[in-house]
């Protein structure tokens, strides 16, 4: 059986320790785990997404990942330049798919800083698909108590969907959303 590696991807702004909690309750459920981090403001998409991809292709494990809000778009760009083939599945938890509001008013003052408001800003970029080469199933869970950055994803491949009792960031620490995410990761 191949070595099952998880990889927890964060969201924008938000720091991989809260990851911890996530990472402590799946444990036992895969024989390795990495947070990934990546670094937040003033990055370059382009070498961000690919610093990903690396850290993807240098594993011969079967692959899962979390991705938390921004941190899914990043797993969804980054999976177009990876060679790796062996997944599991995709949890995106909270992802951002639609245009954010506040990133829509923010991106024309600072978008030339945060190269993430732009994609944020833009229905077309934040809809980013899974690259058709890649066969990795994917699931998503919603915060209930969150509806501004929510939207219906488009997609040519089956998606599983949840919800939640949370808000876009108490997700990543409570039991209930471990639980779901717990659940998706571990289907077969």
């Amino acid at each position: 059986m191949p070595t099952r590696t998880l990889i927890l991807i964060p969201g924008f702004m938000s720091p991989a320790w809260m990851m911890i909690p996530l990472q402590r309750y799946l444990r036992t459920d895969f024989d390795r785990i990495i947070r990934w981090d990546y670094p937040r403001v003033f990055s370059d998409l382009d070498v961000v997404t690919q610093s990903l991809a690396r850290t993807i292709d240098e594993t011969d494990d079967h692959v899962s990942i979390v991705a938390h809000s921004f941190g899914d778009w990043i797993v969804r760009s980054a999976l177009a330049h990876t060679d790796h083939r062996d997944f599991h599945r995709l949890v995106s938890v909270c992802p951002v798919t639609t245009a954010v509001p506040l990133a829509r008013r923010m991106a024309p003052i600072v978008g030339r800083l945060a190269s993430e408001l732009n994609v944020m800003a833009s229905v077309d970029r934040a809809e980013l698909s899974i690259p058709d080469h890649l066969v990795i199933d994917r699931s998503v869970i919603w915060a209930k108590l969150e509806t501004l950055v929510r939207q219906q994803i488009t997609s040519t491949r089956p998606i599983r969907e949840r919800e939640v009792w949370a808000t876009h960031n108490s997700v990543l620490f409570q039991p209930n959303g471990w639980r779901c995410i717990r659940h998706e990761l571990l289907i077969t």
